[in-house]
């Protein structure tokens, strides 16, 4: 009977899983962490460059799922890509507040991998990771260099422009059409942003 539970959470989708954490399964909630954990901390890792302060954003993100903090909304997206904004956005937080505990940032967000799931999500990962490099590579220089800073390092529109010395309406701008630009690039293969 156990056996059988376990396999099925383990087949479960996140969308059940989900629905189970909500009413109080913590077993769901080591499913979606086996799941998930290992992209998130990645993620994490890229803005903050420090394993130790990733991994507490992971489990605070975890925390606020568990806590019914944070709530999904399957009509905006896969839960992957929610799940890591979420990651990434909370380790943007913990960087802005001061909150680290070192000042160390990753300089080459591509160097670091975190490879928990297994083989066909890394596969999968991977591919994403790489046409998203290749979406990136067609975008002129100045505007690949503002989508790093955005969304790699995790700087501010307003840390950007005083980054490179050009007004916030002017990285606004910029950033917002860079983003058309990706999502065209990545339409045609389903990795819309």
């Amino acid at each position: 009977m156990t056996l059988r539970l376990a396999t099925s959470a383990a087949a479960a989708s996140d969308g059940e899983l989900l629905g189970r954490i909500g009413a109080g399964d913590s077993s769901a909630l080591g499913h979606l962490y086996d799941r998930h954990a290992g992209q998130a901390l990645g993620v994490a890792l890229r803005v903050l460059g420090s394993r130790e302060d990733a991994e507490d954003v992971v489990q605070d993100v975890f925390w606020r799922l568990w806590t019914g903090r944070a709530r999904y909304d399957p009509a905006r997206g896969r839960f992957r890509g929610w799940f890591n904004a979420m990651a990434r956005n909370r380790a943007i937080d913990v960087l802005r507040s001061g909150a680290r505990r070192t000042s160390m940032r990753a300089e080459d967000p591509a160097a670091l991998t975190i490879e928990e799931d297994g083989p066909e999500e890394n596969a999968e990962a991977e591919l994403h990771r790489r046409r998203v490099e290749a979406a990136l590579a067609t975008l002129p220089p100045e505007l690949k260099e503002l989508v790093e800073l955005a969304f790699y390092r995790g700087l501010t529109h307003r840390e950007i422009a005083q980054h490179i010395g050009q007004p916030l309406g002017t990285v606004k701008s910029r950033i917002h059409r860079s983003l058309g630009m990706l999502r065209e690039a990545l339409a045609p293969l389903g990795d819309t942003p």
